[in-house]
């Protein structure tokens, strides 16, 4: 999860799901908010969602869960903020599955349900009967107190039993009648249960699926650090590695050009030499004697383009010639000098070294760096 600036606010989107997806909640969070409060605000929204979904009587409270599949280990600090969770699929979101407590699974709170309903069916049913009792005792107040029509004996005695045989029949048949709907209610609990029973099972069988691959991502996770880890630490090796052969080229090119520069003035020194049978000793500052002294560069320049033809002069002007004949300090043909006399240690080592060489080569070459080094064979 990617961190915010210091002057911006980055809301996460948590979401709890608590075994079946249609027990979930979503919360939108500060990703400074610990992880400790984030996780008890969410089992209070997954609570409320359960009893809206059950229904159990009397509505529960569940308590915290475990975690069964999320960003959270079991041995994390929660006090850390959710910022500082890992979410491979989104970086502004994080999901948690919970497990469900053992003692509210979904078989027991509707085998609770069942019971409450009967209590409550029979509560009922003498409520009713204590109402009809109360109805025939009304009744004979009223025949004791002579307020009905006067009968024979025999009369009033059939009379009587009719309205009680009615009475019993009629309590007998609503009996039966909500004897009958209990028995569908009852019937229709007992396929719910084992409706849930089966998504319990099946739950079950997920939750053992989502455990072994929540495990084996854990193993590939720590697979995957360690191999990232050794990366890294190839990527510094070879870093330093490239550092330091592209400074050893930049120093090979470096002497590389002021070599291949004194070649060319060289080449252009032995070309006048032979063309103008000019020895070539004479074609250096003080090499040709003027007067008893020795010519200077200007002296020499003058001289040689005084021997020029016309198509060698329009090459080499006075400064063309200066820089072939000039060996003074700082000029490219001292450069050059340099260059093809002094080596650094490191090149000395790859050019004694070198593959091409033969093994008496390699071997005599250090004999003689030894000799140059007071006996020191450090190469």
């Amino acid at each position: 999860m990617s961190s915010s600036s210091s002057n911006s606010t980055v809301l996460v989107t948590a979401t709890g799901v608590l075994v079946d997806p249609r027990l979930s909640c979503v919360l939108r969070v500060n990703e400074n908010t610990p992880i400790e409060s984030l996780l008890r605000e969410l089992s209070q929204k997954l609570t409320i969602q359960y009893n809206d979904f059950i229904k159990p009587i009397p509505p529960i409270e569940l308590g915290p869960f475990d975690i069964l599949i999320g960003s959270v280990d079991r041995d994390m600090d929660r006090q850390k903020p959710i910022s500082t969770l890992s979410n491979p699929q989104s970086e502004n979101s994080i999901t948690i599955h919970f497990k469900m407590p053992k003692p509210y699974a979904f078989h027991t709170l509707l085998s609770e349900n069942k019971e409450n309903l009967a209590q409550l069916e029979e509560s009922l049913r003498l409520a009713q009967t204590s109402s009809k009792s109360a109805q025939r005792e009304k009744k004979a107040d009223l025949l004791a107190s002579g307020s009905v029509e006067n009968k024979s004996p025999g009369e009033t005695r059939r009379q009587e039993m009719d309205d009680l045989r009615r009475e019993l029949m009629g309590e007998i048949n609503g009996l039966k009648a909500s004897r009958t709907k209990q028995d569908e209610r009852i019937k229709g609990q007992d396929e719910r249960i084992k409706d849930q029973d089966e998504r319990i099972k099946d739950q079950d069988e997920r939750i053992k699926d989502l455990e072994a691959s929540n495990a084996e991502l854990l193993a590939s996770n720590s697979e995957l650090r360690a191999s990232n880890s050794e990366l890294r630490a190839s990527n510094t090796q070879l870093s330093t590695s490239i550092k330091e052969m592209s400074t050893t080229l930049q120093r090979h090119s470096t002497v590389l050009h002021a070599l291949h520069r004194r070649v060319l003035l060289d080449d252009a020194r032995v070309l006048l030499s032979d063309t103008y049978a000019i020895p070539v000793d004479e074609l250096r500052p003080g090499g040709q004697v003027t007067s008893g002294k020795p010519k200077t560069l200007q002296q020499l320049v003058m001289y040689v383009r005084s021997k020029l033809s016309q198509d060698d002069a329009h090459w080499l002007h006075e400064n063309a010639l200066k820089m072939i004949f000039d060996s003074s300090s700082g000029t490219l043909r001292s450069g050059g000098n340099a260059a093809a006399h002094h080596a650094s240690k490191d090149d000395l080592r790859l050019a004694i070294n070198d593959p091409g060489l033969t093994a008496l080569q390699t071997a005599t070459l250090k004999n003689i760096y030894a000799f140059t080094n007071s006996g020191i064979l450090d190469i």
